[in-house]
C-alpha cells in the first residue's frame, strides 16, 4: 500500500488541520494578511480540505480549491467542503490549472517529504499569479531521514516517507531562480519530531511567501527572520528582519 492511501491520514486529518487555533506561530504570522489580500487560493497538498475553514476565517469571500495526491484524501475533502473544488494532483508532476490562476498558492506540511520539491516549487509558482506560501525544513548543511507515518494511531511498522532537511544557501539560490519580486520569511530552531529518524539535532522550521512583481527590474527584496543569516554573495536588496512587521502585519 502506498502511504497516499494509508488510512491513518483521513483518520488524522478529517479532525486536525481545520481551524485557526491549530496553526503553527509560523504560519499564523503570513495566513491572515495573505487572506486578506488574495481573492482566490489554491492549497496544494491540501488533505481533507480543513484549511478552507482557516482561510475564510479571515476572508469570508475568498475562493478555495485544493489538490493532494492522496485520491482517499480528496474524496473526504469533497464530502466535507461540497462547495469548494479539489483534485487529485501531484504537484511536480503537473498541476491542471492555468498560468497565474490563483492569487495565492499554499504549500503546507508536505514539501520535506518530496525529493522532487524543486519542480513542485517551480510547478506551484507557474499556478500562482500573486504570492507563493510554503513551509521547509532548513540545515546549513542538508540531511535526510525517514519519518514513520503516524498520524493518529501507533506506526504500522511499515510505512516511511523522506524527510528532507535542504541545505540553506542551495535553497536560497533555488528560491531567487524563480524570479520572485520579494522574498518573506519566518522561521526557528527545533528538534524534528519522535517519528523521524537519521537527521541530527535542531533544524529550522521556516515558512516562506515569495511575491510576484511583474515590473520589477531591480534586486528581490528579501526580509527574513530566520536563525541563519542570508547567504551572502547573493544580489538581493537585503532588509532588517525588523522590517517584517511593517511589511506582513501581524493578523
Amino acid at each position: 500500500m502506498s502511504w497516499t492511501e494509508h488510512p491513518d491520514l483521513v483518520e488524522f486529518y478529517t479532525g486536525h488541520r481545520d481551524g485557526p487555533d491549530e496553526l503553527y506561530p509560523s504560519e499564523r504570522r503570513f495566513i491572515p494578511w495573505l487572506a486578506g489580500e488574495s481573492g482566490s487560493v489554491l492549497d496544494v497538498g491540501c488533505a481533507a480540505g480543513g484549511f478552507a475553514a482557516i482561510w475564510r476565517h479571515w476572508n469570508r469571500d475568498l475562493t478555495y480549491a485544493g489538490v493532494d495526491v492522496s485520491e482517499p484524501l480528496v474524496e473526504a475533502a469533497r464530502r466535507l467542503h461540497p462547495d469548494c473544488r479539489f483534485e487529485v494532483a501531484d504537484a511536480a508532476g503537473g498541476l491542471p490549472f492555468g498560468d497565474g490562476e490563483f492569487d495565492a498558492v499554499q504549500a503546507l506540511g508536505w514539501l520535506h517529504w518530496e525529493p522532487r520539491w524543486e519542480r513542485a516549487l517551480g510547478e506551484m509558482w507557474r499556478v500562482c499569479g500573486g504570492r507563493l506560501f510554503f513551509d521547509v525544513r532548513l540545515l546549513i548543511e542538508p540531511q535526510r531521514g525517514e519519518q514513520r507515518l503516524a498520524l493518529s494511531g501507533e506506526w504500522d511498522g511499515e510505512t516511511t516517507v523522506p524527510y528532507l532537511c535542504l541545505e540553506w544557501e542551495g535553497f536560497a539560490r533555488s528560491l531567487l531562480a524563480l524570479e520572485p519580486g520579494a522574498i518573506l520569511s519566518q522561521g526557528y530552531l527545533g528538534r524534528p519530531s519522535d517519528t523521524v529518524t537519521g537527521v541530527q539535532g535542531e533544524i529550522c522550521f521556516a515558512t516562506f511567501v515569495l511575491e510576484r512583481d511583474p515590473s520589477s527590474t531591480h534586486a528581490p527584496l528579501v526580509c527574513a527572520d530566520l536563525p541563519y543569516a542570508w547567504p551572502s554573495g547573493l544580489n538581493v536588496d537585503l532588509r532588517d528582519p525588523g522590517e517584517l512587521e511593517r511589511l506582513v502585519p501581524a493578523g
